[in-house]
Parts: structure tokens; C-alpha cells; sequence
């Protein structure tokens, strides 16, 4: 879970990069919506809005690419299709299937 501090400097940076104020109270309302995810998921969310936005992006569009992110973290620990990924149950079923 992201802490107060984390968010903040994550947004900042991102305000910094499109010359925009962060405001308390603009502030307040992302971190409500921002605060569950994972640190690591949010930094490389924003890190990829940092070189593809051309304004400071609106919630539902960081969350929507930490979202991605997340996948991106997933497909790669995990693997595409990775049968060694699935828990025994689900690879019974595969097997069982063919």
C-alpha cells in the first residue's frame, strides 16, 4: 500500500513535468483513489504517464496505467500462458482438456 509521502512525490514529479500546481485539496482526492495500490505498481504507472501525457492526467488515467503496470509486473513474473503458474487444480483441469 502507498503511503501519504510516496503519492505525493510520484505527483508532484508528474505536475512538474506538465508546469501544474498540485493543490491540497486536488491532492487529498487522488490519494483516496491512489492509496491501495502497491508502490512499486504506482511508480511505474505514473512513470510511463510522465513520457506519454500531454496535460496532468485525471485519475481514472493513472489509475488506469498503474492498472497496466500491474499486468505488465504479472506477465512477466508470471508468464503468458505459463501452465507452471497455474495451481495444481487448474493444471489437472488443462491436462484434462487435451
Amino acid at each position: 500500500m502507498a503511503n501519504r509521502e510516496m503519492i505525493f512525490n510520484e505527483l508532484q514529479r508528474l505536475a512538474d513535468v506538465h508546469r501544474t500546481k498540485l493543490n491540497e485539496s486536488l491532492f487529498d482526492e487522488y490519494f483516496d483513489s491512489l492509496c491501495q495500490y502497491d508502490p512499486e505498481d504506482l511508480k511505474n504507472g505514473i512513470k510511463k504517464l510522465v513520457t506519454t501525457t500531454k496535460w496532468f492526467p485525471k485519475i481514472p488515467e493513472i489509475i488506469e496505467a498503474v492498472e497496466e503496470a500491474i499486468i505488465t509486473r504479472l506477465i512477466t513474473v508470471y508468464g503468458r500462458g505459463n501452465m507452471n503458474a497455474l495451481p495444481e487444480k487448474e493444471k489437472e483441469k488443462e491436462k484434462e482438456a487435451f
